[in-house]
């Protein structure tokens, strides 16, 4: 949950480097992406230790961090001239519907969320 809304607020940081307006518009009905990632990541470790804390945010991190760079390795190998049509169509298909996806699961199905999250911490 909390790479899924790191990876999101990345995508929607670099979509934003193309599209001024992409955090705007794909935002849901409590923000962007950024406040939805900053709000989960409360939710997430609420009741963790501070080593556990930094463990799971650096690890999440990390994670959606090398996910995005190699996507846009990926988008950036072809020609040079097209990189902006590529990266801007990944944007406009992909992000979009991870950064809807992430706002769509935490609003609508957040009793389940918290159910996770609670069952996780007893773990």
């Amino acid at each position: 949950m909390l790479y899924a809304a790191d990876l999101a607020e990345q995508v929607t940081a670099v979509c934003t480097t193309e599209n001024s307006l992409f955090a705007v518009d794909t935002r849901g009905p409590m923000g962007d992406m950024h406040f939805y990632a900053q709000h989960i990541k409360g939710e997430v470790i609420i009741y963790l230790s501070e080593n556990e804390t930094l463990a799971v945010l650096k690890a999440a991190a990390d994670m959606a961090k090398a996910e995005t760079l190699a996507t846009l390795s990926t988008l950036r190998s072809g020609p040079v001239e097209f990189e902006h049509a590529r990266v801007l169509h990944w944007c406009e298909t992909a992000a979009t519907s991870l950064v809807y996806e992430v706002i769509s699961t935490h609003d609508n199905h957040h009793d389940e969320i918290d159910e996770l999250l609670a069952r996780a911490k007893k773990d």
